[in-house]
Order: C-alpha cells, then sequence, then structure tokens
C-alpha cells in the first residue's frame, strides 16, 4: 500500500475495507463508511465518530 493512501482516510478506507466480502454489498459500503469515520478522527467515541444515533446503531449492526 503506497504511504499517501494511508495518509488519506477516504483512500485508506476504500483500499482496505473495500475488497472485503460481507455477504451483502451494502455492508461492505457501511463498513468503508465506518472505516473512513473512524480515521478521521479515532480519539472520540464511536457515538461522536458516527455523528448520529441511526449511524451508531447501524455500527453496532455490523460489529455484531
Amino acid at each position: 500500500m503506497n504511504p499517501k493512501a494511508i495518509l488519506n482516510p477516504e483512500t485508506w478506507d476504500k483500499e482496505t475495507f473495500g475488497p472485503c466480502h460481507l455477504k451483502d454489498l451494502r455492508r461492505r459500503g457501511r463498513a468503508v463508511k465506518i472505516a473512513a469515520r473512524m480515521a478521521n478522527d479515532a480519539s472520540a467515541s464511536l457515538p461522536a465518530q458516527m455523528q448520529t444515533w441511526k449511524e451508531t446503531i447501524a455500527l453496532y449492526r455490523l460489529l455484531a
């Protein structure tokens, strides 16, 4: 992986989680979106990273 991609959350998330197989294309998109939000503010709590309650619940469902 190229160093510039690691430093850019939008590129890193797609390269890291884009090829994963989660049985549903929507889950893959969710994983990429969550990874970008977590990378943008790694020290924040999960609800703060997800920004809305709906997104937080979606994160917990994906992790389950």
